[in-house]
């Protein structure tokens, strides 16, 4: 069983963590990754290797893991993600074990610490009073996640140039993936009228580029505890009321899975089906 408290020391063996962590850095897998996992995955793998990266990866057993997980138990996510670049880190492992004699992926299905519902869609009356009090410029991103059902940091580094007048062409930074979504017509006009103050299409009053840490600060002031990321809940259930089947919700959002578009189809069909039950009353 490795010490959460064992520190480099010394020679590092080809199937010590610390090498498995530098392979690991140089694979095809870690280089697809968005830039933004590289670097989280980054923190991870330099605080496991200056802990124990001397110790052979053969010899992380479910305890040691376990033994990561609580010892960051104060902060439920940070112990989470840690377990899920562990997991990362021993796949790859297991896939070479005449280097590093992994039979089996410790950190696999391994208990969550945090407990979550996701995030919060808006309340309709939280938008409108949203759209009431936000100043401009905050207002303009906010309309164009709300239409576009984007993550806040694919939104801030929307450009005019990925606009071609009907919709925008777009990759997804957590995905990879690259999308074509139409702009319905209120956002259109929206765009119309919005001043070009950079090559970035959303800027601040003073005209730079929104950063995420600053987008949800400055959303938090007007948003009554909704986030700006709850937005997707938003755009995903107004098209499901709209009639969009899964396929339709999923190219607009980019989610690879139907599970979770279908809570809000699921959701959208039952009210269509009580208004209908409620209409052969009367």
């Amino acid at each position: 069983v490795l010490d959460i408290n064992t520190r480099l020391t010394g020679e590092i063996r080809r199937d010590s963590f610390a090498a498995l962590c530098k392979h690991y850095q140089k694979c095809h897998e870690y280089a697809r990754l968005a830039d933004n996992t590289r670097r989280d995955y980054d923190k991870w793998i330099a605080r496991f290797c200056s802990v124990y990266g001397a110790e052979p990866v053969a010899g992380a057993d479910r305890e040691f893991v376990l033994g990561v997980r609580d010892h960051y138990q104060d902060t439920p996510r940070a112990a989470d993600y840690a377990i899920q670049v562990l997991s990362i880190l021993f796949a790859y492992a297991l896939d070479r074990p005449s280097v590093y004699g992994l039979q089996t992926n410790p950190a696999r299905n391994v208990g969550r610490l945090f407990k979550s519902d996701g995030y919060k869609q808006w309340p309709e009356d939280v938008i409108e009073t949203f759209r009431a009090t936000a100043y401009p410029e905050l207002r303009w991103i906010f309309e164009g996640a709300l239409h576009l059902g984007q993550r806040p940091g694919d939104m801030v580094r929307l450009t005019w140039q990925q606009f071609d007048g009907s919709g925008f062409t777009m990759r997804q930074q957590k995905t990879g993936s690259t999308l074509y979504i139409p702009c319905h017509s209120t956002l259109a006009t929206m765009l119309a009228r919005m001043p070009k103050r950079h090559l970035i299409l959303f800027t601040t009053a003073n005209g730079r580029p929104w950063t995420t840490n600053w987008l949800s600060r400055e959303c938090g002031k007007f948003s009554q505890g909704c986030v700006m990321h709850g937005l997707r809940k938003n755009a995903a259930s107004r098209l499901a009321e709209a009639g969009c089947s899964e396929a339709e919700i999923m190219s607009i959002t980019g989610h690879k899975t139907s599970s979770e578009i279908r809570r809000y189809t699921a959701a959208a069909n039952q009210k269509r089906l009580a208004q209908s039950a409620v209409e052969k009353m009367r």
